[in-house]
């Protein structure tokens, strides 16, 4: 028992020290106290407790139990948690529900793989054509100065037809501020890719900022500036409309992004060439590093100065049609993934109360 006592003294302390002087959300503050609360539940199932603590229900239940008066973040105490209260089935039927459950979650494991091979996919078949010139054909193609015949090279600012600034907007509606939108951040695109929404902010902005802002399926969001040195900044997201289809309301691209619009046939093109320069470092030189933390971009260097490289229409019309067909596949693949997802957040109630029998 003292050391079951040592480590709940110690997640709580955790906890605390995360909470301090921290931008972390009232969710991610969570997640240590629930160390505290797993310890105390241990007797059971572990998987049941983890997907019962995980659920919708019980992360709302929570943070709403954690919003303490008066302070400045939303906390768990340790004497919230001494209080805290969690349901206990019986042995067997905690079997039973993680055995349903455990099932929709290799689900979701196996589509995300799947996802992740069609990326690498995509991104070798730009290596293939477009580094290492191994396209269909290449054989009888002569070659100069690295660009085949027929080929050429092109500033990005010539591939595209427009671009332009995201938004912020603000929390609360005003006569200025009367058209409501989401507003998509660099931080949000691995989660929209997934069909994950619930992280995107919804904001009031104005009729003639969110306008002329309103993504299309095509555009392109590209990061050029970011508050954070783990990384670089440019990274980028294909916009489709099954992600635009996932929304009730307008989508920009937040103030830190543009958006892109390509011209005809590039989009695909050109959502490829900058997922690798992204990966392979190769967008670092259009940084901009200050002396604090913010990193910006070269934007119109950027602009004018990369080159990207455009082959003859055959082997772009052949390029667009293999890609967009894993694009469509990685759709299909993240939309199984997303029901399943939500399929899990409504069958743990009623597997619990035995409106759904396990």
């Amino acid at each position: 028992m003292a050391d079951i006592k040592k480590l709940e003294n110690e997640l709580q302390e955790a906890a605390n020290n995360l909470r301090t002087n921290s931008k972390l959300t009232s969710q991610q503050h969570c997640m240590p106290v629930l160390g505290l609360i797993f310890l105390r539940y241990a007797w059971g199932r572990p998987e049941f407790l983890v997907y019962y603590l995980a659920s919708p229900l019980m992360q709302s239940c929570m943070l709403q139990f954690a919003n303490g008066k008066g302070a400045s973040k939303n906390a768990l105490t340790k004497e919230m948690t001494a209080t805290f209260e969690v349901l206990r089935p019986p042995l067997e039927i905690q079997d039973a529900i993680v055995d349903v459950l455990y099932a929709y979650d290799n689900l979701i494991e196996n589509n995300r793989k799947q996802i992740k091979l069609l990326e690498e996919a995509t991104q070798r078949l730009y290596r293939e054509w477009f580094i290492d010139l191994n396209f269909p054909g290449h054989e009888d193609v002569e070659i100069v100065d690295d660009v085949p015949e027929g080929w050429q090279e092109r500033s990005l600012g010539k591939c595209i037809d427009e671009e332009i600034g995201g938004g912020w907007g603000q929390e609360s509606s005003s006569s200025e501020f009367s058209e409501i939108g989401y507003v998509i951040r660099a931080t949000d695109m691995a989660d929209i890719e997934g069909r994950t929404i619930e992280s995107v902010p919804l904001r009031w902005h104005k009729a003639s900022n969110i306008s002329p802002r309103t993504l299309e399926a095509g555009d392109l969001i590209f990061e050029v500036s970011d508050g954070s040195r783990e990384h670089g900044v440019g990274r980028s997201m294909l916009v489709t409309q099954e992600e635009l289809d996932a929304f009730e309301r307008p989508v920009i691209c937040a103030s830190f992004c543009k958006r892109i619009r390509s011209k005809a046939g590039l989009s695909l093109l050109l959502a490829e060439c900058l997922s690798y320069e992204y990966n392979t470092k190769g967008l670092h030189r259009f940084e901009k590093r200050s002396t604090g933390n913010i990193i910006n971009y070269h934007w119109k260097t950027f602009l004018d100065e990369y080159a990207v490289l455009i082959p003859d229409e055959q082997t772009l019309a052949i390029f667009e049609q293999q890609v967009g067909l894993m694009h469509k596949e990685k759709s299909y693949a993240a939309q199984a993934m997303h029901l399943a997802g939500e399929a899990c957040d409504r069958l743990l109630p009623k597997l619990m109360s035995g409106e759904i029998e396990a």
